[in-house]
């Protein structure tokens, strides 16, 4: 069972289309365990946040969490024991340093879940082809030289668009069926930014690792603070691994957070969360079809949105 992790704020109608997207291009959904850990601004957002929860119950492998004290509930969810709780794996431990962890490991637990990996996912990303979380799994236990599996990257990113300019692609490497490697160590832009949030799956061992000395408070922290640490793998895991075509990418419509307002996003007002609550309170909902086997040149991508009326969810 792979641990997915799924961060969203204010934005129910586009974390449903994620939700929707991701178990309609995984092929072995039975391998995931979703967690959403949400947070709201307003009394309508949470009221829709609870819809999708009931829209959703019927699904065993997902659970929606509350955000209270994100640092708190995000280690909460990385907890490598198979059997103890937060209790014994706290904010605390990241502080003493890759020797001292595996002491405490060895001492709370004869067999803490060292071979798991997780999949780190925001509520603006979209799924559009086909993947296996089997598939990644082996690749990444197969590959002791890799950081990462990227869904986002691929042959087919040549362009930034959070800097407005094209990207140099890095040397591929076939690790398997359409599966490439890549040095990030040598890569451009997105192609050395191997530690993010929005559609990756790294081992939980290394997302430990890559939280030492870490404070955060937010998914855009907690993904700043992963990526200064990126150079602890410099010489262990120079490589990344994507598909050959990358399988998600961000369609960055809107602005929920306040930590990076810098961060590029789109100006149509018709796509502000407030306007997309609106929109789902009359029952409407994206429709994830029209990105099927979308093929962007970027991570990010503003891409128009059609809607549907919606009668049920279909998983």
């Amino acid at each position: 069972m792979i641990n997915c992790v799924l961060f969203s704020k204010d934005r129910a109608m586009q974390v449903d289309a994620t939700l929707r997207s991701f178990f309609a291009r995984c092929l072995d959904p039975e391998n995931a365990a979703v967690t959403v850990l949400y947070t709201c601004s307003n009394a309508q957002h949470n009221r829709q946040y609870q819809q999708l929860i009931r829209d959703w119950n019927k699904y065993s492998r997902i659970t929606f969490a509350k955000e209270k004290e994100f640092r708190k509930e995000f280690i909460d969810l990385l907890n490598p024991f198979s059997k103890l709780r937060f209790k014994h794996f706290s904010f605390k431990l990241l502080m003493l340093g890759d020797s001292r962890i595996s002491r405490c490991l060895k001492k709370y637990i004869a067999i803490p879940r060292t071979d798991s990996i997780v999949l780190f996912m925001v509520d603006d990303a979209i799924f559009t082809s086909e993947f296996k979380l089997a598939e990644i799994n082996t690749a990444l236990m197969t590959h002791p030289d890799v950081l990462g599996f990227s869904l986002r990257l691929g042959k087919n990113i040549t362009h930034s668009y959070m800097l407005r300019r094209d990207e140099t692609q890095p040397i591929f490497n076939l690790a398997g069926k359409n599966i490439q490697s890549f040095r990030w160590t040598d890569g451009d832009m997105d192609f050395n930014y191997p530690l993010e949030v929005s559609s990756s799956v790294y081992r939980l061992t290394d997302v430990i690792s890559s939280l030492i000395g870490v404070h955060f408070t937010n998914p855009n922290l907690l993904e700043g603070g992963m990526n200064v640490n990126k150079v602890r793998f410099l010489a262990s895991r120079p490589n990344l691994l994507c598909y050959s075509s990358s399988v998600a990418f961000c369609n960055p419509i809107n602005i929920v957070q306040t930590v990076s307002l810098e961060n590029r996003r789109g100006g149509q007002v018709q796509y502000s969360s407030n306007e997309l609550a609106d929109l789902f309170d009359q029952g409407k909902r994206i429709d994830i079809d029209s990105f099927y086997h979308f093929v962007p040149n970027s991570c990010h991508m503003e891409v128009d949105l059609s809607f549907f009326q919606n009668e049920a969810i279909h998983g």
